[in-house]
């Protein structure tokens, strides 16, 4: 997996905490953050934390696959989506996700 979208709608700091593992990893994944409607501070968040992570940013919440077009608009090549609004995925291990 060489790009990963992260589908986030306040959930801040699973998020936070999915990019920080994900940014340690060798070698390293192209991450593009899809802020989906958030107002919870995930956007602010993301771009003082991690600005070298691409961040779309969604005005409102949007169902998944329109989450998905709009991060997959960033990404070279085929990727990876991992929704963290979803209780089934945990933030400590997207890669699992994407297996």
């Amino acid at each position: 997996m060489s790009s990963i979208v992260l589908i986030a709608h306040n959930s801040r700091t699973r998020l936070l905490d999915a990019i920080d593992r994900l940014s340690a990893d060798r070698p390293k994944p192209h991450l593009v953050v899809v802020d989906n409607g958030s107002d919870d501070g995930t956007s602010d968040a993301v771009r003082d934390q991690f600005p070298f992570v691409p961040l779309v940013q969604l005005g409102v919440e949007t169902d998944w696959t329109v989450a998905e077009r709009a991060g997959r608009a960033f990404v070279p090549d085929d990727c990876c989506v991992v929704w963290l609004g979803d209780t089934r995925v945990t933030a400590a291990e997207p890669e699992l996700a994407c297996r």
